[in-house]
């Protein structure tokens, strides 16, 4: 009886076995996590096509920096300077083609994922600690910043606009004036203004004027 009752058992527990050996077949083995891959330059300019496209022609493109070893900075890429002789401590934008906030530097570069980045504006201006106003605080006055500091992992704002479109800012958010155009320096004096005997002909010197017939 014992023995019947242990062959049974056997034979049971062989059976299930063979079922689960069976049932692991038909699981498919879990593929291979691929590594990580790094953006390429290409991808990363396609993500920022997205965003702000290539320079084009009569745009500037603006990197403000906030943070990174270029930190309290302003860059331009166009043939637009920044004024002379002046502290520019922030920029005013007017409908500027295309901004967003950025992380990251070099190949790293890439548009930062916040709310309300990048979205249509007609006007983004800051002030900050650039140019010679370093002990301003920021303020940056965009969709995504919404106390005025810089998004958390932010590296830098890039805002492509017209040069007809800006306007520098000081301190308080003023717009700086434009210079006065420059008067053209004098014309040096002549040397016979300064020495005048030096520029008289002796009478002996000069030519005889011929008689003037009668009329």
């Amino acid at each position: 009886m014992n023995s019947c009752l242990r062959l049974t058992t056997t034979s049971l527990l062989l059976v299930a076995s063979t079922a689960l050996t069976a049932l692991a077949d038909d699981v498919p083995a879990p593929r291979p996590t691929p590594p990580a891959q790094r953006s390429t330059p290409i991808q990363i300019q396609q993500d920022l096509d997205l965003q702000v496209p290539t320079r084009a022609a009569g745009y500037d493109i603006y990197h403000i920096y906030v943070a990174g070893p270029q930190g309290g900075q302003i860059v331009i890429n166009g043939p637009t300077e920044l004024p002379e002789d002046t502290q520019v401590c922030g920029i005013r934008w007017t409908n500027p083609a295309g901004w967003h906030w950025a992380a990251g530097d070099g190949q790293g570069l890439g548009p930062l994922d916040i709310f309300n980045n990048s979205i249509q504006v007609d006007e983004l201006w800051f002030t900050g600690p650039y140019e010679g106003c370093g002990d301003e605080p920021y303020l940056f006055v965009t969709p995504a910043t919404p106390n005025g500091w810089p998004p958390n992992g932010a590296t830098q704002l890039v805002v492509q606009g017209s040069p007809d479109d800006v306007e520098w800012l000081d301190a308080h958010g003023n717009v700086i004036p434009e210079p006065p155009d420059k008067k053209p320096d004098p014309e040096p004096p002549s040397p016979c203004d300064l020495a005048p005997e030096f520029c008289e002909i002796p009478d002996d010197l000069q030519t005889p004027r011929p008689p003037v017939a009668p009329i």
